[in-house]
């Protein structure tokens, strides 16, 4: 995020609040380096606020197939079958690249904070207790003769492990995903041969 001049904002205190002159999302490294080397520059750490208006503006000026989708979500009687209807029909497009590179009225609070993204069951699991050895789970866990599994439990079920190791176990109230820690990057293309309902 380029960072322009300072804006005066009622009551905002002693946070320092800047215009956005620009937003550039993932650019290469030789590009990145030199935002660096500005001084001007500012991580975007990917969290927005806005209201409601404001945003469905953006959409109808910047990305209007998708403000479309969002009227018809908004209006629908029967919300599951205009999502399977339209949702694969949609531009893949992210949200900086749709709006935030071409909004116009943006502002930038800087800030210094713990932030982590949990992007992976590996990242997720850190926040999860860990018995003795090395098992990180989100809820009751048995286990003998296992060590260094993720398990993420949605629900009241109990899971017992017996001698299993470097294992990521998923059960939520559709499904369960058993796969080895090793292969937690082919996750997704495991969900494109799920059933449409469980994607």
């Amino acid at each position: 995020i380029e960072q322009g001049e300072q804006v005066r904002l009622h009551g905002e205190g002693k946070i320092a609040v800047h215009r956005v002159v620009r937003f550039r999302e993932k650019p290469n490294v030789d590009l990145a380096e030199s935002f660096l080397r500005k001084g001007n520059f500012r991580w975007n750490a990917g969290m927005f606020v806005w209201s409601v208006p404001s945003v469905l503006s953006e959409f109808n000026r910047h990305a209007p197939e998708l403000a479309d989708f969002i009227s018809q979500v908004r209006s629908s009687k029967d919300l599951d079958k205009t999502l399977c209807e339209r949702f694969e029909k949609l531009p893949r497009n992210s949200f900086d690249y749709a709006i935030m590179e071409k909004a116009e009225r943006v502002l930038v609070v800087e800030a210094s904070f713990d932030w982590d993204d949990v992007g992976s069951w590996w990242t997720v699991a850190r926040y999860f207790k860990k018995d003795e050895h090395g098992n990180a789970a989100n809820s009751a866990l048995t286990a003998l003769d296992s060590s260094d599994n993720i398990i993420f439990n949605e629900g009241e079920t109990t899971i017992a492990l017996l001698g299993v190791h470097n294992l990521i176990i998923i059960r939520t109230d559709d499904a369960i995903l058993i796969c080895h820690r090793h292969q937690a990057e082919k996750i997704k293309n495991l969900v494109g041969k799920l059933p449409p309902e469980l994607q």
